[in-house]
């Protein structure tokens, strides 16, 4: 991603996956993975059908809470003053797994159905390591405090981004459901 402020300023992000409560849920199929799983798993409970998962759920990936991202583009355009485009994410070391999400997303609806893991849908790419040891580094030597930056804690992410959908499902973008949808991968 990559915009300008009134053709003054160039900034240049790498932005992982996103964690966020008002995230695209209105396309079962191409939407990001956490808002894709939370509406399918709402669909199945409503619905009383399983919760279907495509792949295994093995696959790992990294997580970043919209609000985190919010608070480093604002320290990115008062602090960084760098050319060379810098990485927004949590540390390669807090990737978490697919069924690890699923699992979180069932606690979270209050799911008590089937959880199904298709495999014959591909996992795609094992993992997708984003380093973010440059972008902490960064932010430690010009905070005031020289305090390190903190991450929203994955779970708790994921749970207040649920709880929004849950709470505003009636005017989420949630797009027509199309028959044959509900529950499937």
């Amino acid at each position: 991603m990559s915009f300008e402020l009134d053709g003054q300023v160039g900034v240049e992000v790498d932005v992982k996956d996103l964690t966020r409560p008002k995230a695209k849920v209105d396309d079962l199929e191409d939407s990001h993975i956490i808002p894709r799983l939370i509406h399918k798993c709402c669909l199945a409970k409503k619905n009383g059908t399983p919760f279907t998962v495509a792949g295994t759920g093995r696959p790992l990936r990294q997580f970043v809470h919209s609000y985190d991202l919010a608070k480093m583009f604002i320290w990115q355009l008062r602090e960084y003053n760098d050319v060379e485009p810098i990485i927004f994410s949590v540390g390669e070391d807090e990737d978490v797994s697919i069924r690890y999400v699923a699992e979180q997303i069932v606690a979270a609806v209050g799911f008590t159905g089937e959880v199904r893991f298709d495999t014959s849908k591909s996992d795609g790419q094992f993992r997708k390591p984003a380093p973010n040891e440059k972008l902490l580094r960064l932010v430690r030597e010009t905070s005031k405090d020289k305090e390190e930056f903190k991450f929203t804690p994955f779970e708790r992410g994921l749970k207040e981004t649920v709880d929004w959908f849950v709470k505003n499902y009636d005017n989420a973008r949630i797009g027509q459901v199309k028959r044959g949808q509900v529950g499937t991968a």
